[in-house]
């Protein structure tokens, strides 16, 4: 019972609670620069909705709507270069993880005379200047509403990593699961097993601790309920309010503890190919959880027991990856000689992860026995 826990972010839970954006904007700024994807947010009405609503607070706000679904470093230099010209002084990341983590990689690459000087290094802990970040997720899974951490594409490098440190925490995270209502049905899936992803290596992470442990366990059992009925019904309200929650439950470990190795190598593939982190992720889950089981099995016996399953702890997440429908191989989207580029590309803390002695050799099995 020795450990640290820090969640600065205030978050504001509940359905339609996106009403009160304004109001509760008014307390860090009147300039704001909303940061959201090309498409989505346009199409389903959420982004008139918060636009009228800052209008209604008297806030105003331009919309910055060219953020990737792999954000780049160059659509975050443009943002940056906007914010600059327009003195906004205050960003609202409205979308999935890559609007947020853009919106939070703005705020402090505004002292910098490109962000890619910070993709990949050194933690930074306290800003010079930072602009402050409301987050506005509309999915359930990234938790990057709560998180201290971007990940961004260095495109001069063509490397995709993290810009880190407790200077990215947004000042308020505005959770209202009816923005997560016109998912569509893939992107549930998707970012549903994310979250199921950030539940179980937090937990298992040298950095867990007893506070992210409790977490952990009733995210995953809201996970193993509430997933299947997200996917299968977009209208279940219970369903979406309940992930929604969940994924905030793994967002805060992920600011606390950190993820594990999948999450350092599913990074390095985004480098090479294009697919979806929970896409990414699922291919890679099997080989991983091999591995790794052995030394955390007092814990993967209790995920199992989340899961509703007996016998082989490990295996219990791999059937439930089947019943979402999620598990697949690494073949479906990439060749086993793209192998030596991922290795490359592998960047941030892989000591947080339970394997002993990780190397590439090890990486490279897990790669392999990934297709």
């Amino acid at each position: 019972m020795n450990f640290e826990y820090l969640s600065p972010v205030q978050i504001i839970f509940g359905n339609g609670r996106i009403k009160e954006l304004g109001k509760l904007a008014r307390r860090y700024g009147d300039n704001a620069l909303v940061v959201t994807g090309r498409i989505s947010m346009r199409r389903h009405g959420g982004l008139e909705r918060v636009l009228n609503n800052l209008k209604e607070s008297g806030i105003n706000s331009v919309v910055f709507d060219k953020i990737s679904s792999n954000p780049k470093s160059d659509e975050v230099d443009e943002a940056i270069h906007l914010v600059r010209e327009g003195h906004y002084n205050l960003i609202i990341g409205l979308g999935g993880g890559s609007a947020i983590d853009s919106a939070k990689a703005i705020s402090v690459g505004i002292n910098y005379d490109s962000i890619r000087e910070l993709i990949g290094g050194k933690a930074i802990e306290k800003a010079e200047y930072s602009i402050p970040v409301i987050s506005v997720p509309t999915t359930s899974g990234s938790g990057a509403e709560v998180t201290k951490g971007a990940i961004i594409t260095d495109t001069v490098r063509n490397l995709k990593s993290g810009v880190r440190g407790s200077a990215l925490f947004p000042k308020l995270a505005l959770v209202d699961p009816e923005l997560t209502y016109t998912m569509p049905r893939q992107t549930t899936l998707e970012t549903g097993f994310d979250a199921l992803t950030h539940a179980i290596e937090t937990y298992v992470a040298n950095k867990s601790n007893p506070i992210c442990d409790l977490c952990s366990e009733k995210a995953i059992e809201i996970i193993y309920e509430y997933l299947p009925q997200a996917i299968e019904n977009g209208n279940d309200k219970s369903a979406r309010e309940k992930m929604a929650f969940a994924s905030l439950l793994g967002g805060v470990n992920i600011a606390n503890t950190g993820t594990c190795l999948p999450h350092r190598m599913q990074q390095a593939m985004g480098s090479v190919i294009d697919i979806s982190h929970g896409r990414g992720m699922a291919t890679l889950y099997p080989a991983w959880l091999e591995k790794v089981s052995p030394y955390r099995e007092g814990k993967f016996n209790k995920i199992s027991e989340l899961l509703g399953n007996t016998g082989e702890s490990h295996q219990a997440v791999i059937n439930f990856m089947q019943k979402i429908g999620i598990y697949c191989s690494l073949g479906d989207y990439a060749r086993m000689s793209y192998i030596d580029k991922f290795l490359e590309k592998t960047s941030g803390n892989i000591e947080n992860d339970p394997l002993p002695n990780i190397d590439q050799k090890l990486m490279r099995e897990i790669y392999e026995k990934s297709f």
